[in-house]
C-alpha cells in the first residue's frame, strides 16, 4: 500500500508540475516555516509532504493552496495544520475512496445518504466533461448546478404571484429540497409553495419544471436569534421529472472543509445596498476562514455579539466579495465524478463589499436529521 501510495504520489507531481496544475497565489517562505493562510496556520511543506494537496490533486486536478517556493523543482506549499484548524478532525491516510465516501465513522457501513448519492449518480447523471474554471461572480452555464432550486413564495404585493427571488435550495433526492429554516420562519414570512428547478434564468417559465410543495420542515432547534441549526427540509407534493438539467445533489458527509468551496444563486449583486438581484444564476468561489478568526472579525466589526460561530457552522469568505449566494442555497464542492456535494447551507452574512466572512450551516453535523427524514427505514 505505502509504495503505491508514493508511486501515485510521485505521478501526481510530475503531471501536475509540468502539466496542467496551476497554483493560485504566491509568497516565498523556506520548506518547514510557518505560513498562514485565509487565518488557517500551516507549515511549509513539500508538496508530496501534505496530504491535503495531494488528495486535492487526486480528486479535483488542482489544489489551492498557498506556495511557499521550490526545492529544486519540487513545489512547496502552505499545509494547513489540521489539529489547529479543528481539533475534532484527525489527519487520515489518503486511500482510494472519494472525498466522502461514506466512511466517515471509521468502519465499513455507509451512510444512507452515500448509499443514495451512488444510486442518483448512477441513475440520472448525464456525464459531462468537469469543470475547474470558476471566476467568482460570473453567471452559471446550463446544466452547471443541477440540484440548484429556486424556492416560491407568494409575492407581498399579490398573494396569487409567486416570487422565487427570496431563497434558494438543493435538490437532494427526487422530492426533496434541502435549504435554511430562516428562509420561512419569522414573524412576516410565508412558507414556500413551489419549487423550481432546471434553468439558469429564474423568470424563463416555460423551460423551468416548478413542482409544488406539500410540507417544510425546519430543524427542531433552529434559532432565529443566533442563527444556529439554520437548516430546513422542503417537501415535494411529487417526485421531480430527472433530465440532463435536473438532478439531486449529494450530501458531503466529512467533518472539515474542503477546498475549492462553490457558492450559486440568484443572489443581489450590487454592492452599494441596493437590491439588484440577478435573475440568471450566479456562481463564486469561497474560501473557509478558521471558527476562532471568524468570531473575532465579527465582534471588531461591532455585529450582533449574539451571533457566535460555533462547530455546527462554517464561515467562508469570498475572492470578491460578490453577493453571489441566495439565503438556502448550497455551499459545495465538485467531486471527482463532476457532481456536486452540499457542504453547507447559506445562513447570513453582514453585507455586500465588507470583507466579512459569509455563514453557513454545516451539513456533517445534521446528516442523522436529514437521513431520518428523507430516506426513513
Amino acid at each position: 500500500m505505502e509504495r503505491g501510495y508514493r508511486t501515485f504520489t510521485y505521478s501526481l507531481i510530475f503531471f501536475y508540475l509540468f502539466g496542467a496544475f496551476t497554483c493560485r497565489s504566491y509568497e516565498y517562505k523556506e520548506e518547514g516555516s510557518a505560513c498562514q493562510q485565509l487565518g488557517v496556520p500551516g507549515i511549509c511543506k513539500r508538496l508530496e509532504n501534505c496530504k491535503e494537496a495531494i488528495e486535492s490533486l487526486r480528486l479535483y486536478g488542482r489544489h489551492d493552496f498557498l506556495r511557499c517556493g521550490f526545492v529544486d523543482i519540487e513545489e512547496v506549499v502552505c499545509c494547513p495544520e489540521i489539529g489547529d484548524r479543528n481539533p475534532q478532525i484527525e489527519a487520515t491516510t489518503i486511500d482510494s475512496r472519494v472525498v466522502w465516501g461514506g466512511n466517515t465513522n471509521g468502519n465499513s457501513a455507509k451512510r444512507k445518504s452515500d448509499i443514495m448519492c451512488e444510486k442518483y449518480v448512477k441513475e440520472y447523471r448525464i456525464k459531462s466533461t468537469i469543470e475547474f474554471h470558476i471566476i467568482n461572480g460570473v453567471d452559471a452555464y446550463e446544466g452547471q448546478f443541477p440540484h440548484m432550486a429556486a424556492l416560491g413564495f407568494p409575492a407581498e404585493t399579490d398573494p396569487d404571484v409567486i416570487d422565487f427571488r427570496r431563497c434558494g435550495g438543493s435538490l437532494i433526492s427526487t422530492k426533496f429540497v434541502l435549504s435554511a429554516a430562516h428562509c420561512f420562519i419569522c414573524a412576516a414570512c410565508a412558507d414556500p409553495v413551489k419549487a423550481r428547478f432546471g434553468v439558469i434564468n429564474i423568470t424563463d417559465s416555460l423551460k423551468a419544471q416548478d413542482v409544488d410543495v406539500k410540507s417544510t420542515i425546519p430543524h427542531p432547534q433552529y434559532n432565529p436569534t443566533s442563527k444556529h441549526n439554520d437548516i430546513a427540509l422542503i417537501e415535494l407534493i411529487k417526485d421531480v421529472v430527472m433530465d440532463k438539467l435536473i438532478y439531486p445533489a449529494c450530501l458531503y458527509t466529512r467533518n472539515n472543509d474542503p477546498i475549492g468551496l462553490i457558492i450559486s444563486g440568484w443572489g443581489n449583486t450590487a454592492n452599494d445596498g441596493s437590491d439588484k438581484r440577478s435573475p440568471i444564476l450566479q456562481t463564486g468561489e469561497v474560501n473557509p476562514v478558521a471558527i476562532n478568526n471568524c468570531n473575532t472579525t465579527i465582534v471588531s466589526k461591532n455585529q450582533d455579539s449574539l451571533k457566535v460561530i460555533v462547530q455546527t457552522q462554517i464561515c467562508a469568505i469570498s475572492k470578491s466579495d460578490a453577493c453571489t449566494g441566495d439565503s438556502g442555497g448550497p455551499l459545495q464542492v465538485q467531486r471527482s465524478d463532476g457532481t456536486y456535494g452540499i457542504v453547507g447551507v447559506v445562513s447570513w452574512g453582514i453585507n455586500c463589499g465588507t470583507s466579512i466572512p459569509g455563514i453557513y450551516t454545516r451539513v456533517y453535523s445534521y446528516l442523522d436529521w436529514i437521513e431520518e427524514k428523507v430516506w426513513p427505514g
